[in-house]
């Protein structure tokens, strides 16, 4: 939400009370070839925000709203079901503890 919130001017509210978001995992975002190859690149700056949980595109005029996300631990889906059923982060994605 944070990181929405601070790239504001790249999702704007058409004055839906709707808020849709795409999650992503995996090595490299898929992309159909014919998308790379047009200008507007199948005009990507019209998608819904896309959470990448792995690698993500190092020009982003690929994949404009691309955001990315930590490499998951082991497969999310758990943790986001632990956040829908109980609303807890799961111990893989919260931070260590440092010890002195």
């Amino acid at each position: 939400h944070d990181n929405i919130d601070a790239n504001k001017e790249k999702y704007p509210n058409d004055g839906s009370s709707d808020f849709v978001f795409v999650v992503s995992t995996g090595d490299i975002p898929r992309l159909r070839q014919p998308c790379l190859l047009k200008e507007n690149h199948c005009q990507a700056e019209n998608f819904a925000p896309i959470l990448q949980f792995g690698s993500v595109y190092s020009d982003e005029s690929f994949f404009p709203s691309m955001i990315a996300m930590p490499q998951p631990v082991r497969p999310h889906t758990p943790c986001f079901e632990e956040w829908h059923r109980e609303g807890t982060i799961c111990k893989d994605l919260q931070p260590i503890a440092m010890t002195p």
